[in-house]
């Protein structure tokens, strides 16, 4: 079961308006402590959108409100956020977003996404975000 911690309007809107170095160190920490992730999409597949580079990537949120806030102006019927477990998508999601040629957009806002990774720069911060196993976190 994927769950996420709570969040109020505040808490939402103070993590978005984060420069885009720390959004991104904000969406890794929250990525590692809660074990879950998410995206956006519907029952066919996951949404996707450009980079400033006019690369299409896979926009991903730590926390479905920060999804909500940015995608669901521009929803199409039958959106909506697609909540993951962190090892179910990098076992099976990251493969097969790799597999497309597909970048990563992490935590973006307003259009200003914080890093777009490849899948590998994206496990490697996932990993170095991590606690050691065995470690107490």
């Amino acid at each position: 079961m994927v769950s996420f911690p709570s969040l109020d309007e505040d808490d939402v809107v103070a993590a978005a308006a984060r420069g885009g170095a720390l959004r991104l160190k904000y969406f890794l920490e929250s990525v590692v402590a809660s074990g879950a992730l998410c995206m956006w999409g519907d029952d066919e597949g996951m949404s996707l959108m450009e980079d400033g580079d006019g690369d299409v990537v896979v926009p991903v949120w730590s926390h479905p409100a920060f999804a909500e806030r940015e995608m669901r102006s521009s929803a199409e019927p039958g959106e909506g956020v697609i909540p993951l477990e962190l090892g179910r998508f990098l076992d099976v999601t990251l493969p097969s977003i790799q597999e497309q040629g597909l970048g990563l957009a992490v935590f973006p806002v307003d259009d200003r996404i914080a890093a777009t990774l490849t899948p590998a720069q994206f496990r490697s911060k996932i990993a170095a975000a991590s606690p050691p196993p065995g470690g107490d976190g």
